[in-house]
């Protein structure tokens, strides 16, 4: 194959990345990357758990009075029960992320299928319900999103990223937030990270954040800034 073709072939590509990505932000009504920019509420998210640092987590959201939305992973609860009845008894907003946190952007129907569903039904076993999904990643495709509108899934993304699954340190995560957050963002942050395993700062950069971000900000939900409720 010649030098010429397999250019020609890398383009089609990207163009076609590109024509996806401009098909889920512009005309998908099921995928949500911020909220009203014109209202100074944001979301705090976090991916990957339950964990260890959930509880300290959940211990400073209450002293700061701020709600935030959870992303768990089906075998993380698995593996941590107790700290996920925590959690709902904490009364922070859960969402789902998956059982197993795969590229379900690269996965067939059949292996999305189990992963969403096999989630649902752990969470019911909580008396848990709930439509808001995060893809593994922050990764979508046509066919996954096609997947999650036919099991009524809400997909939410972000617009900043706290970047604490570098484990940089308090200071590199406070830096990414305060620098790039603004009216109807929201933001991701990780009480796990699947890929490194426990997150070192983000309940210490927390403490320092959120006082921070309540002087201009109504830090709220992921439902409530969508104005899903």
């Amino acid at each position: 194959m010649s030098g010429k073709i397999i250019l020609l072939i890398i383009v089609f590509l990207i163009v076609l990345i590109f024509v996806e990505l401009f098909y889920y932000y512009r005309f998908s009504d099921n995928i949500y990357v911020q909220g009203n920019r014109n209202e100074n509420k944001i979301a705090i998210t976090f991916d990957d758990g339950p964990a260890n640092e959930t509880l300290k987590i959940i211990e400073i959201l209450k002293n700061e009075g701020v709600p935030a939305t959870f992303f768990v992973l089906g075998k993380n609860i698995k593996k941590n029960p107790e700290i996920f009845k925590k959690l709902i008894k904490s009364g922070n907003e859960i969402g789902s992320h998956s059982y197993n946190h795969l590229k379900l952007n690269l996965k067939n129907k059949k292996k999305i299928g189990e992963e969403i569903s096999s989630t649902d039904n752990l969470l019911e076993e909580f008396n848990v319900s709930t439509n808001l999904f995060r893809p593994p990643y922050g990764y979508l495709s046509f066919f996954l999103n096609s997947e999650l509108r036919k099991s009524g899934k809400k997909v939410i993304l972000f617009d900043v990223k706290s970047k604490d699954y570098k484990n940089k340190g308090t200071k590199h995560i406070i830096e990414n937030v305060l620098k790039n957050v603004r009216n109807g963002s929201i933001i991701s942050f990780h009480d796990y990270a699947e890929e490194i395993g426990e997150v070192k700062y983000t309940s210490e950069a927390l403490k320092i954040l959120i006082p921070e971000l309540k002087k201009n900000y109504e830090i709220v939900t992921v439902s409530e800034l969508i104005g899903f409720k």
